[in-house]
């Protein structure tokens, strides 16, 4: 079974390789392997910090930065 934390990273993964995307929220889920009301609702929360718009990235280091603070891989060494 797939953590919350990798749910958001595919979501947030694929939105930054394809920012100016025209995805539907139903097409980035099925893109991402994450269920459609689990991306919809990360998506607002995405919206909601000035990050996106829809499926689209509107502050592209924004996202990158939020990213960072969600990715859960440890660091080597």
């Amino acid at each position: 079974m797939k953590s919350r934390g990798t749910h958001r990273e595919r979501i947030i993964r694929t939105l930054l390789v394809e920012p100016n995307s025209t995805l539907t929220k139903y097409k980035l889920a099925k893109k991402a392997e994450t269920s459609f009301p689990w991306t919809h609702e990360f998506l607002n929360k995405l919206q909601t910090q000035n990050l996106t718009k829809n499926t689209q990235v509107t502050n592209y280091s924004g996202l990158i930065n939020y990213w960072l603070q969600v990715n859960y891989s440890p660091l080597p060494g």
